[in-house]
Parts: structure tokens; sequence; C-alpha cells
């Protein structure tokens, strides 16, 4: 069974002059078929969030920034990641950046492999809260 670490990288910062968005990003992460692993996060507008699932062979880190976003006239929350690896040594292998732009409340699939071969998938619903 996993044993899972969450490192939320949360930075929620108040100010008189303005207010940005808050997001709720809930995720299920499945690495080589294992079973999903499920995680949830909660992040302002435009600040970076970090989470790290750890079982018996490595370290898998995500981060994500999301905002408000168009793309051809869909609007919705864009949500750029990082998907790596932590090393032994505590340095991090980056293995895709990817980007997602999804309506709130809406699921949208993210699927990373590596030489052709299915190496993770992330699930991810987005909802301003």
């Amino acid at each position: 069974m996993k044993l899972m670490t969450i490192l939320i990288g949360l930075t929620l910062s108040t100010s008189v002059w303005a207010s940005k968005a808050i997001y709720e990003i809930d995720m299920k992460l499945n690495i080589k078929g294992k079973p999903e692993t499920a995680m949830g996060i909660m992040l302002e507008e435009g600040q970076k969030g970090s989470i790290v699932s750890e079982d018996d062979l490595e370290k898998t880190f995500i981060e994500v920034v999301a905002e408000e976003a168009e793309f051809q006239g869909n609007k919705g929350i864009l949500m750029k990641f990082k998907v790596g690896h932590l090393t032994k040594d505590g340095s991090r292998k980056i293995i895709s950046q990817p980007k997602v732009l999804a309506k709130a409340g809406e699921e949208a699939q993210i699927t990373l492999d590596q030489k052709g071969k299915p190496e993770m998938s992330l699930n991810v619903v987005a909802k301003r809260k």
C-alpha cells in the first residue's frame, strides 16, 4: 500500500486592495497501473502548490499553478503542472510539464508516457472557492 506524503505549498495572502481567486484542485494519480492515490490542494490564483506521493520505489512530485484563462473561445481554469520524480540526493527530475484548461467542476485527464509506455495518469477537477 502506498505511503502518502502530502506537502501543500499553500501561500494564501490576503490584501485589503485586491483579492485573488482561490482554487480547490482534486487529483487522482495512477502510476504504472497501481491503485489510484487521491489528493487535494487549495491554492491562490497564480501561486504554486506542491504535492508529493511516495511508494516503496520512488517519490513523485506534482506542482500546479491555476488561473482563469480562455482558449479558442472556451473559458475555464488553466492548470499548469510540473510532474517528476525526487531522486535520493534530493534533486528533482521533471518528466513532463502539461497544461490543461477545464471548466470549473469538470474532470480533465492528463496521461504522461515515456518511450511510448504509459507512465502515469492524472485526473483533475478544479473548483473556485
